[in-house]
């Protein structure tokens, strides 16, 4: 059973994570992915459909890594999150 993953693919990561729909794992799964917004646009034409999919698949929370952890909730939060992410590069727990 997988109970960790780490996405990095550029862009790729709502591919990657539509591939791992059937993927067998734990209830406790967490996920690093790094998010950029223009990587996103440049893949699938949205920055917020990284998020609609971590939905689908039952996510509820994530926490961005700057200077330590700062828990933000999906979808709620996901404006602020591409704010961030023009300033700063940022990762998504």
């Amino acid at each position: 059973m997988v109970d960790l993953v780490k996405i990095d693919v550029e862009g790729a990561e709502v591919e990657v994570l539509e591939g791992m729909r059937e993927l067998r794992r734990s209830k406790n799964l967490k996920l690093t992915v790094e998010f950029n917004p223009g990587n996103q646009m440049r893949a699938c034409g949205s920055p917020t459909k990284l998020f609609e999919i971590l939905v689908a698949l039952g996510f509820k929370k994530f926490y961005v890594i700057r200077h330590g952890l700062k828990e933000m909730a999906l979808l709620d939060d996901v404006r602020e999150l591409i704010r961030m992410a023009e300033v700063i590069p940022i990762c998504e727990v």
